[in-house]
């Protein structure tokens, strides 16, 4: 019977670090989702400042350098995108294991508390 109570201890602990885990992922993923609507205003902000830049530059050389400038952006642009959704799906890959095991704790610890009664 001590043994079965020590293994619960131990459960519970382990569902406590578990618990821990997906508390720090749900964190990381706030903070991920504010820095891409900063991406997003400032992508906001270029766009307008490149929308001026072609107003106020006059000349084919200029021209060819605004669209120069514009598809560096616009590269930025695709790279950070990719990048942010390759911080959400490893996010999600992480949460959905620590909840995989946060379940299995759970099912075990029913077991053992099942046992006991018995």
């Amino acid at each position: 019977m001590d043994k079965r109570a020590q293994e619960l201890g131990e459960i519970k602990k382990e569902m406590e670090r578990e618990d821990d885990a997906l508390y720090a992922i749900k964190n990381k993923i706030r903070h991920l989702e504010d820095v891409e609507e900063d991406i997003h205003q400032a992508r906001r902000e270029m766009d307008d400042i490149l929308y001026h830049m072609k107003e106020v530059w006059l000349g084919e050389h200029a021209e060819h350098t605004f669209w120069q400038i514009e598809d560096e952006v616009n590269h930025y642009n695709r790279k950070t995108a990719c990048m942010t959704n390759d911080i959400q799906t490893e996010l999600n890959n992480e949460q959905k294991k620590h909840r995989q095991n946060l379940h299995a704790l759970e099912t075990k610890q029913q077991d053992i508390t099942k046992e006991m009664r018995l």
